[in-house]
């Protein structure tokens, strides 16, 4: 979910083991302040959502999908 890990996350393309492997090696051998830097930017992606704004978002869209006959 890009829009939750943001920049902080690690993407990796599972069918693509070299590349997968690559990504994992880098997040493993990053330093003290990488990591750091990452986990910072992981609270501030996570502090842009809520649990209020992702129950109203769900409510929406079960209306939504209801009001539709799906």
């Amino acid at each position: 979910m890009t829009e939750v890990g943001g920049d902080a996350a690690a993407y990796l393309d599972p069918e693509d083991i070299r590349s997968a492997a690559h990504v994992l090696r880098n997040v493993l051998n990053e330093d003290d302040r990488q990591r750091c830097a990452r986990v910072e930017r992981g609270f501030a992606n996570a502090a842009r959502h809520s649990t209020e704004e992702m129950i109203t978002s769900y409510l929406a869209l079960y209306d939504q999908l209801a009001g539709k006959g799906v």
